[in-house]
């Protein structure tokens, strides 16, 4: 799974860009889009609101409690996912590199967290991983990675 964030200053680099290059950068989405597609990798993506729309949700000691904003404050946040299943870490990070946006981004790599079905969880071996990208703009990427059998 990769998900991306906005660089820092990332609203005001989409502010100075001309319609030009916003409609080109567009355009590589959906070309990347595309291409997943075509490889057969592509599972889903999705743009999330402005961090400025998120809630963060806290239950301690039975008392819930709602904040506006994201759950960490930093310079760079969730814009969104992909989700993509390609067969090893190297190729994940090639189709990373290709998001636009993480020209002014960056990649965080994490092992996947799953099932062991008995409700208790695992950490996955390496040829099962999580890719992370940060991102301008509000695209996003996921990046799971499964040995295809």
């Amino acid at each position: 799974m990769l998900l991306t964030y906005n660089a820092p200053g990332g609203k005001e680099i989409w502010a100075a860009m001309s319609e030009a290059e916003r409609a080109a950068e567009e355009a590589e989405y959906r070309d990347l889009i595309r291409s997943m597609r075509d490889e057969r990798i592509f599972l889903a993506a999705e743009e999330v609101e402005h961090h400025n729309a998120a809630r963060t949700v806290r239950l301690r000691d039975g008392s819930l409690s709602v904040s506006d904003g994201p759950a960490v404050n930093a310079d760079a946040f969730l814009t969104g996912y992909f989700l993509i299943e390609v067969e090893s870490l190297d190729n994940a990070i090639n189709w990373a590199a290709r998001i636009p946006n993480a020209r002014t981004g960056s990649v965080e790599v994490r092992p996947v967290m799953t099932s062991t079905g008995n409700g208790s969880t695992a950490h996955s071996d390496p040829t099962h991983l999580i890719h992370h990208a940060r991102v301008a703009q509000g695209c996003a990427i996921t990046m799971t990675l499964r040995p295809i059998r």
